[in-house]
Formats: structure tokens, C-alpha cells, sequence
């Protein structure tokens, strides 16, 4: 029996793709908080760079620029909107998913991504709980840490250098899996 689009996948990609980054940076080490913000900010930069149809090595404001500025090396200044009170020295880059992000050296929380310019809304862990944790938990009770389970046994199985992970592995393991943690067949039993 052929299954419809609509009883095959029981969630759309994105809180996947969300769970697959929170559970990589937990796996690297990140605190709770900021493996939450990272995972909806990797899930959030995917989902950007899908939109609009760049690979993410092309997308940097330097390539509008003339021949000269191209060759500098991008500064925190080019990126990011800061408040006046505010010290460029309390940014630093973190990546994830091939993915950079600028975030506040005190902070859990990602201010934007870096290679995107404009104002941005920061990446938080309430919008992963909200947008994440929630959608999962309503399609099956505690599946949130159900799926954490079983990416995080995947992750393993596949056996990561997690410190030097490139960008295309851990696209090309996201989409090898992405419709078998979303199908109804690891979610209906």
C-alpha cells in the first residue's frame, strides 16, 4: 500500500533539523541553553539558505564590494548591529553545521548569523522550546527526548570526529536521515 505524503512524515523538516543541530552541540560539549539557541539557529540558517537559493559559500557581504574590500578580512562591524553601549570585543564566532554565528561572550544566546547582513532576531532557547520542543511533544508525549535518543544514537553509529565535522557531512547525514526521523514509522511505534 503506497502511503500519502500526509501519513508518511509526521512532522515537517524543520524542528528535525533543529533537534539534529541541539543534539550535535551537546555532543560537542555546549551547555543546554546555548545547544538549544545553536539548534534553532542552524535549523533557522538552513531554512534561509533554502529560501533563497545560495550555497552557504556564497553568501558574505563582500561580494558586492569592490576588488579591494573583497580581499579584506570581514569584521564584526560589517555583520552585525550593535547597541551604543555595546563592545564589538564582546562578540566571538561560533560554528555549527557549517554555519557561523556571532554570539555574546556572556550570553546563551546567538545574535545572528554571521555571514547574513541586516538586522537579525537572536537565536534563543526559548524560541527552540517554543518552536521545537513543543511541536515535538505534541505529536507524541516526551517525543522531544525521543528523538534526541535516536539522532544522538545515529550520530554515534556514524562515528563523527565531531571537533573537525565539515559542513557537507553534516549536511549530507541530515539529508540521509531527515525522512527517517520524520516518517511516521519511527513516531507510530
Amino acid at each position: 500500500m503506497n502511503q500519502t505524503l500526509e501519513t508518511k512524515y509526521v512532522i515537517n523538516r524543520f524542528p528535525i533539523m533543529a533537534t539534529y543541530g541541539y543534539v550535535i552541540a551537546k555532543m560537542k560539549g555546549y551547555n543546554e541553553e546555548l545547544s538549544q539557541a545553536l539548534g534553532y539557529g542552524v535549523a533557522t540558517g538552513y531554512a534561509i539558505l533554502k529560501n533563497v537559493g545560495l550555497s552557504l559559500k556564497t553568501i558574505t557581504p563582500f561580494n558586492y564590494r569592490s576588488e579591494a574590500t573583497k580581499k579584506q578580512k570581514p569584521t564584526l562591524e560589517d555583520q552585525i548591529f550593535v547597541k551604543e553601549d555595546e563592545d564589538f570585543n564582546d562578540y566571538e564566532y561560533i560554528e555549527l553545521g557549517g554555519i557561523e554565528f556571532i554570539k555574546h561572550k556572556r550570553e546563551n544566546k546567538l545574535r545572528g548569523i554571521r555571514r547574513i547582513r541586516g538586522r537579525q532576531q537572536p537565536f534563543t532557547a526559548e524560541d527552540f522550546k517554543r518552536k521545537v520542543i513543543d511541536k515535538l511533544n505534541n505529536v507524541k508525549p516526551n517525543g522531544f527526548e525521543f528523538l534526541v535518543e535516536i539522532i544522538k544514537r545515529d550520530v554515534e553509529k556514524k562515528g563523527f570526529d565531531l571537533n573537525n565535522l565539515r559542513q557537507w557531512e553534516y549536511y549530507n547525514f541530515w539529508k540521509e536521515k531527515r525522512d527517517v526521523w520524520r516518517s511516521s514509522g519511527i513516531w507510530t511505534n
